[in-house]
C-alpha cells in the first residue's frame, strides 16, 4: 500500500483513519516492534548481588557470609544463593521472602589454607539473575592464629565490657558492701554475697574470706610475687570477665598468679572469661570450674616455673573447659595436673586450645598413686611455638591404667589429625 492510498482511507472514515495510522507506522518503520522490551535476566529485571564475608578465616572453621539481594523494579522471586570459588561451591541458602531487598546468611564449608577468590550468585527459575564482585579470602591453618574465628577465647571476647567506666581504689572508692581496702596493699572481702565490680586496681590484690562473692568486670594489675585474686576460704566464688595483668612480662615486675586457691579448701569456685597475661601462673585451683579464659603472654623472672593452669592434686571435681592457654616458653605447661599433695582424680579437661610449655599438658600421673577418672578430650594442640606443641611434646604423665581415664578426640590444631598420649 502506497502513501496515496493511505491518504484516501483517512478521508473516508474514522475507522479508516485509525487503520491507516497503524499501517502508516508499519510502512514508515518496517521491521521495528512497538511491544515493550522483556529483560533476558528475568521477567522484571536483573538482581544486584552484594557479598559480605571475612577476608581472613581459619581453615578449621566454618565461616559465615551475608549476601544482599536487591531488585529495584519489582519483588524478588524465590531462589537460591550460591557462594563459591571458581571451582567449588562453599555454601548455599534458599530465599522465600518476597521483597525488593533480601539479606541471606550462608554458612560456608571450611576453606583450605591459602587465598581464594570468592563470589555469590543468585539463581531463580533455572537461570542466574545476578552475581557479586569477587573477594579475596585468605584461609589460615588452624585456630591459634586468631582463636575467636573458631569460637575460642581471645582478647575480643574476654575481659571487661568495652566502654566500662572504672573506679580506682583507693582514689575513687575505698570500700563497699562486704569489702574494704587495706592500706597495706590489698582488698579484704569478708561479707557473704559481696560484689566487686568495675574497679581499677593497681598493685592491689583481692583476698576473699567469704561465700557467694562475685568479682567481675575489673582491671587488676599486680606486681612481683603477688596474686591478683586470692581465694582463702568460702564457697561459690565467681571470678569473671576481668583483665588481670602486670606492668611487664619479664623480671621483677611480672605477676605471680592471677587467680589462686590459696588454701585448697574453697568449694565450687568458678573462674571464667578472664583475659590473663604477664603472669608466671595463670590460674591455680584444685576444684571448681575454669572456663572460657584467655591465658597468654606468660610472665617470667629467673627461677619461675610457668603454668597456664595448674592443680597440685585433689579428688573433688574439677573442670577445665574451652580455654585458650598459650605458653611460648619451653617450660613448664599450658595445663598441668600435678601430684604435689595428692593424687589427681575426677578431672575433665575438654575443648581447650593449648600450646607451648615443656609439655603442653601434664595429665595427672605421679608418685602419689594412679590417677583416675581423668577425661582429656576434644582439645586442640597448637604448634605455634614448637613442632610438637610443647618443647618436649604434647602430653606426659598419662596413666593409661587409671580407672576410667579417657583420652579421646584430641587433635593437632593445624590439620585436625589425632594427638596420641604416648
Amino acid at each position: 500500500m502506497n502513501q496515496r492510498t493511505v491518504a484516501a482511507l483517512v478521508r473516508g472514515s474514522k475507522v479508516g483513519a485509525l487503520l491507516a495510522s497503524v499501517l502508516l507506522v508499519a510502512t514508515l518503520a518496517p521491521g521495528v516492534s512497538t511491544a515493550p522490551a522483556v529483560a533476558r535476566t528475568g521477567a522484571t529485571g536483573p538482581v544486584s548481588v552484594r557479598l559480605s564475608v571475612a577476608t581472613q578465616v581459619s581453615d578449621q572453621a566454618k565461616p559465615r557470609a551475608v549476601v544482599t539481594l536487591t531488585r529495584g523494579v519489582s519483588k524478588l522471586p524465590p531462589g537460591i544463593v550460591v557462594v563459591r570459588t571458581s571451582t567449588k561451591v562453599l555454601g548455599t541458602a534458599r530465599t522465600t521472602k518476597s521483597a525488593r531487598k533480601v539479606k541471606v546468611a550462608v554458612r560456608l564449608r571450611p576453606i583450605r589454607a591459602g587465598s581464594h577468590r570468592v563470589y555469590a550468585v543468585f539463581k531463580a527459575g533455572g537461570h542466574s539473575l545476578g552475581s557479586s564482585a569477587r573477594k579475596t579470602v585468605t584461609a589460615h591453618r588452624g585456630c591459634v592464629w586468631r582463636p575467636r574465628t573458631c569460637g575460642f577465647p581471645d582478647g575480643s571476647n574476654t575481659g571487661p565490657a568495652r566502654g566500662t567506666v572504672f573506679r580506682s581504689v583507693p582514689g575513687d572508692v575505698r570500700s563497699g558492701p562486704g569489702w574494704t581496702y587495706d592500706p597495706r596493699g590489698w582488698i579484704t572481702v569478708s561479707g557473704n554475697g559481696a560484689v566487686l565490680k568495675n574497679l581499677r586496681l593497681s598493685g592491689i590484690s583481692i583476698e576473699v574470706h567469704a561465700s557467694n562473692v562475685t568479682i567481675r568486670n575489673n582491671r587488676i594489675t599486680v606486681v612481683g610475687d603477688n596474686w591478683a585474686v586470692g581465694l582463702r576460704e568460702g564457697s561459690n566464688i565467681h571470678v569473671s570477665h576481668n583483665l588481670i595483668t602486670a606492668p611487664s612480662a619479664t623480671g621483677s615486675t611480672r605477676g605471680m598468679v592471677a587467680v589462686k586457691d590459696i588454701s585448697g579448701t574453697v568449694t565450687s569456685p568458678v573462674v571464667d572469661h578472664n583475659d590473663i597475661s604477664r603472669m608466671s601462673t595463670g590460674i591455680q585451683m584444685d576444684s571448681g570450674t575454669v572456663a572460657d579464659n584467655y591465658i597468654h603472654d606468660m610472665g617470667y623472672k629467673a627461677g619461675d616455673h610457668l603454668n597456664g593452669f595448674t592443680s597440685n592434686g585433689g579428688t573433688r571435681p574439677l573442670v577445665v573447659h574451652h580455654n585458650t592457654i598459650l605458653n611460648s616458653y619451653d617450660q613448664t605447661d599450658a595445663i598441668s595436673l600435678f601430684q604435689d599433695f595428692n593424687i589427681q582424680a575426677n578431672r575433665r579437661v575438654t575443648d581447650n586450645l593449648v600450646g607451648g610449655g615443656g609439655y603442653t599438658i601434664y595429665a595427672g600421673g605421679g608418685y602419689k598413686g594412679l590417677s583416675n577418672h581423668i577425661t582429656i578430650t576434644g582439645n586442640r594442640f597448637a604448634r605455634s611455638y614448637f613442632p610438637n606443641s610443647g618443647h618436649w611434646g604434647p602430653v606426659t604423665a598419662w596413666d593409661a591404667n587409671g580407672a576410667r581415664n579417657i583420652w579421646s578426640r584430641n587433635v593437632w590444631d593445624m590439620n585436625g589429625r589425632p594427638v596420641t598420649h604416648s
